[in-house]
């Protein structure tokens, strides 16, 4: 196996999501991030060894970036109309963050490894949603449903719309989050103690 370049993980995943952007997701293949990184493919092989694993880190950094700006919530109004919006800013027809994770899960469905780290992306995405919901909520925002489901809830509509919005080339994207913004706020109730406020 090559020695690796010097350059980071985060350099080729960075690369690799140019990549797709560029020339599309049946185009992504370990030499073409080589040759977008500058690197050997010895290199990007010793850090993806498939293009499986390089598509997984692609959509494990994307959750993981997400997350991070949605950290610390100021109210529940603000959270939703943020959450709602980023969501709604990686979907579309040609969405390459969704061609992505949805490919991962069909590749899963065969492959045990892949299913287990597609289960913990989805996973983690629930808890921290979770985690969200109980700082902002001292109860359940939702009556008889715990933090925890209505996490889930929330992360299933919002992977339902992704899959709907890929394969409707005119899905009303705009429309559909501005009603579920307020379709969500409904169900949440707006009388609720916030934690810590």
């Amino acid at each position: 196996m090559a020695k690796p370049n010097v350059v980071t993980k985060a350099q080729l995943i960075e690369a690799a999501k140019q990549c797709v952007v560029e020339s599309g997701i049946e185009n992504l293949t370990l030499r073409t991030v080589a040759a977008k990184a500058n690197v050997s493919q010895g290199t990007i092989y010793h850090h993806f060894q498939t293009k499986e694993r390089l598509m997984l880190d692609i959509v494990e950094d994307t959750c993981r970036a997400s997350w991070r700006d949605l950290q610390d919530p100021a109210d529940a109004e603000t959270f939703i109309h943020r959450a709602l919006r980023s969501a709604q800013s990686r979907q579309g027809h040609d969405s390459s963050f969704h061609q992505l994770f949805l490919s991962l899960v069909v590749i899963s469905l065969h492959n045990q490894q892949m299913k287990d780290r597609i289960g913990s992306v989805m996973k983690a995405e629930n808890e921290e949603l979770t985690r969200i919901l109980q700082t902002l909520y001292a109860e359940s925002p939702v009556n008889g449903l715990s933090h925890a489901t209505v996490a889930i809830l929330l992360n299933a509509l919002i992977d339902g719309l992704a899959i709907q919005s890929l394969m409707i080339e005119q899905f009303p994207r705009e429309e559909v989050f501005q009603s579920l913004q307020v379709l969500v706020e409904s169900f949440i109730r707006s009388d609720h103690t916030r934690m810590g406020g």
